[in-house]
């Protein structure tokens, strides 16, 4: 049975409301692999099996409903998961997800940069993140992983899964090729769904190369690795594996 705890506010119908009907189109991404999430987290889990001691403790940033990184986690020797995410509702949505896992379970509701400023040193076995670095401007992204080197302890590993530019490509090239991409791909989207995810693309998206995100968490102390652990045909879609050397 799975100790759980959570800081999270209530919510107002009206939030609750905006979320599924946001998360509804999200899902659809998901459950159309659109995003390689199945490789993804296939390979995710095939590192954290072979790479993790047991009974590690776990941080997943920008969490959403937890449905991620649920599965991967399944059968693992975890002893604690934690979940930082701003929406309240994705939270609860993550805590009924979680409620049967053996391990223990805590859903923060916080800014994810925010909160691992704040955290306490040397906390953590692994740390993922999913999908949520990218809206990150480039100073933010290292603050935050000065921070996650902080928050791991010795060979302690960060996963981050994102976007991410093509060799030489620039933002505006990137925004241009994802979404010419998104419109020949995202096929079960409605029209009004992929105006709308492209229009969050074009505001809110502000990916690395590989290689600039590497230098970025070189200086914040990780051991980086020259290639990614995963990198789709197209080369819009990393995983990256990171680590604390002790």
């Amino acid at each position: 049975m799975t100790k759980s705890s959570s800081n999270t506010s209530n919510h107002n119908p009206a939030e609750v409301k905006a979320f599924f009907n946001q998360w509804h189109i999200y899902d659809l991404v998901v459950r159309n692999d659109y995003m390689y999430h199945g490789k993804i987290l296939d390979t995710l889990r095939q590192n954290l099996a072979s790479t993790m001691k047991p009974d590690f403790d776990i941080l997943d940033i920008g969490c959403g409903d937890g449905s991620q990184i649920l599965n991967a986690l399944d059968g693992l020797p975890v002893r604690s998961y934690t979940g930082v995410d701003l929406s309240p509702v994705a939270l609860s949505e993550a805590a009924r997800k979680f409620k049967d896992v053996s391990y223990s379970t805590s859903f923060i509701e916080a800014d994810f940069v925010k909160y691992l400023s704040a955290s306490d040193s040397n906390r953590f076995d692994v740390i993922v993140g999913g999908f949520t670095i990218h809206h990150l401007q480039t100073p933010q992204k290292q603050s935050l992983l000065n921070a996650c080197f902080r928050s791991l302890r010795d060979n302690g590993a960060l996963f981050i899964f994102d976007v991410f530019l093509r060799t030489g490509e620039t933002r505006e090239q990137y925004i241009s090729e994802y979404c010419l991409n998104c419109d020949n791909t995202w096929t079960e989207l409605s029209d009004l769904a992929l105006e709308d995810i492209k229009s969050h693309i074009a505001n809110y998206d502000f990916p690395e190369t590989y290689s600039r995100f590497c230098e970025i968490a070189k200086i914040a102390g990780f051991k980086v690795r020259a290639v990614p652990e995963f990198k789709d045909a197209d080369g819009f879609y990393c995983l990256c594996h990171f680590t604390k050397q002790g």
